[in-house]
């Protein structure tokens, strides 16, 4: 794996999570989506906005107003940006650790499965029964669809629940070059701890390699446990961590 700096990384997953609406500032990146997911809806900032901290957070705060959003900035922890929110009241919200792993590594500890619910299904697209059982389902409105298909290449992984109109585990993967993102495993919570979500994954890890990727990088809440514990044996590692300000009310 050659080596790749947190800016680089940030806006390949960046890439592989596309907002429907963005505008650059500088090296910022202004990104709106009807308010589907903070990642979608926040300013990647990194870089050098081109004009004072003070300016650029003014074109900020206009330009989400206009939106009818809230102001997210996307910030690296303890950077020079992230001092400067803290010192104007901007609320951090939602840690996130980014973690890499190679493909082949992850596919060495991963063991085919799926058979016993008739195994994993690869598609372009997300169909009902994968939509009913992503946990924003309720917001899926026509944006958020459009962010979830959204990347050079994406592939859905689907296995078939009991349910024909809900799947009882699913995936997300885009392949952005050599980099293939994860997201969106979820698993009935009636059926975790029997494999199905090492079993998605392998299942788009094959079609990622197929397609010639060779990395692999998943972004995690860090207070989500259980999804670390499983991408730790999975041997992923995390890269570098990533967390919003929200801009203050008044």
């Amino acid at each position: 794996m050659m080596p790749l700096d947190a800016e680089s990384l940030a806006r390949i997953t960046a890439e592989g999570w596309p907002a429907l609406e963005t505008e650059p500032l500088g090296r910022w990146v202004l990104r709106a989506s009807a308010g589907f997911t903070r990642r979608a809806n926040s300013v990647l900032a990194v870089g050098d906005p081109g004009m004072p901290v003070d300016d650029a957070l003014a074109r900020v705060r206009s330009w989400y107003a206009a939106r009818s959003l809230p102001a997210y900035l996307q910030v690296f922890p303890g950077s020079a940006l992230d001092d400067a929110l803290v010192h104007r009241g901007w609320t951090l919200e939602a840690p996130v650790a980014v973690q890499i792993a190679t493909i082949a590594s992850v596919l060495d500890v991963t063991a085919p499965g799926g058979a016993g619910w008739g195994g994993v299904r690869v598609t372009d697209s997300p169909d009902a029964a994968w939509i009913a059982r992503y946990h924003k389902a309720s917001a899926l409105a026509e944006p958020a669809l459009r962010v979830l298909r959204g990347g050079p290449r994406v592939l859905f992984a689907a296995i078939a629940g009991d349910d024909p109109m809900r799947a009882r585990a699913i995936g997300r993967c885009v392949l952005v070059g050599s980099w293939a993102g994860f997201s969106a495993i979820e698993v009935d919570p009636a059926h975790r701890r029997r494999g199905l979500a090492q079993a998605i994954m392998r299942a788009l890890l094959e079609a990622a390699a197929a397609q010639g990727a060779e990395n692999a990088y998943l972004q995690v809440e860090t207070d989500n446990t259980a999804a670390l514990a499983l991408y730790e044996r999975l041997h992923f590692v995390t890269h570098h961590h990533y967390h919003y300000r929200r801009m203050p009310s008044s």
